[in-house]
């Protein structure tokens, strides 16, 4: 390989783990509106008197909380990933 191929190749690279941090990052942040959208809705309709519509509010809360924590979860790998890459291609220099 020439050295203009190697850098082609690393910018390349370095353009593939931007864009899918950027993607990730989109999907958390309509994730997180998602979730303000429809806890919202949720306690607007809900009657926090009756025991059953404080159940589904935990249970909702609760389910959507873990699939938060995985979303987070999977970032912080993702760019751990990407920051081992990049040591990599600078290590290659």
């Amino acid at each position: 390989m020439t050295q203009q191929q190697i850098d082609k190749a690393r910018i390349d690279a370095l353009e593939a783990i931007d864009r899918a941090e950027r993607n990730f990052r989109y999907a958390l942040i309509g994730g997180c509106l998602v979730e303000v959208a429809l806890l919202t809705g949720l306690f607007l309709l809900a009657d926090l008197k009756q025991r059953e519509h404080v159940l589904l509010i935990l249970g909702f809360v609760g389910s959507y909380s873990v699939v938060l924590m995985g979303l987070v979860a999977l970032g912080a790998h993702v760019s751990r990933v990407a920051q081992r890459i990049l040591r990599a291609i600078h290590e290659l220099q």
